[in-house]
């Protein structure tokens, strides 16, 4: 149970990963810094978004509140950066069908 478990896990992550938006080019639409000035200072913005965690319990319990963990700190470290692009000046077009 826990190995499927883990199996559960593992794939739902790499399936998050593969939902990366970072290939997708930035336009500008407002005066702002230049894009690899938005980009470098976004970023930096983006990492100090992160959430701590503690968890007691089970090894089970305790590996999932990390792996819950990091996944939020991503979703929030991305909107953290897509919304400071925005005020930058930037933002990703949308793909075309």
């Amino acid at each position: 149970m826990r190995r499927s478990m883990t199996i559960g896990a593992v794939a739902s992550l790499a399936a998050l990963a593969g939902c990366q938006t970072m290939d997708i080019p930035y336009t500008r639409f407002a005066p702002g810094p230049e894009l690899e000035m938005s980009k470098a200072r976004c970023e930096i913005v983006g990492l100090a978004s992160e959430q701590g965690v503690v968890a007691w319990g089970s090894a089970g319990y305790v590996a999932g509140a990390q792996l819950g963990n990091a996944i939020a700190n991503e979703i929030r470290r991305r909107e953290v950066i897509k919304h400071c692009m925005t005020l930058h000046g930037w933002r990703q077009a949308k793909k075309a069908s």
